[in-house]
């Protein structure tokens, strides 16, 4: 038996590509692509209500420098800004496209 939130068909591809040589060398880009059908959701977290969030498609994107022990990176989430719900199935609004700039440095 499936859980009850759970949707029928569901996919995720993630990819990253890195430059090794060249004048990029250290350059890197990527991205994650989420689809799902659509699935029942929460409302109050009761189940009883016949709430079905429709299938949706959401994509994420990525592109940072290395160089030495420093990573930089910038982050796009919601790069299609798509509207709709979240999909971890409560009945919640999908937040906007929104930017993140991380810096990490290993020793």
């Amino acid at each position: 038996m499936r859980f009850p939130s759970a949707p029928k068909q569901q996919a995720n591809l993630t990819a990253k590509y890195s430059f090794d040589e060249g004048a990029l060398s250290g350059f890197y880009l990527g991205g994650w692509i989420h689809a799902q059908t659509k699935t029942r959701g929460t409302l109050g977290s009761d189940w009883h209500y016949g709430i079905w969030i429709p299938g949706l498609v959401q994509v994420s994107g990525f592109a940072g420098y290395k160089v030495g022990n420093l990573d930089l990176r910038l982050n796009i989430d919601n790069l299609t800004n798509r509207g709709g719900y979240v999909m971890n199935n409560v009945f919640q609004p999908q937040s906007p496209r929104a930017y993140y700039l991380t810096a990490k440095y290993t020793l």
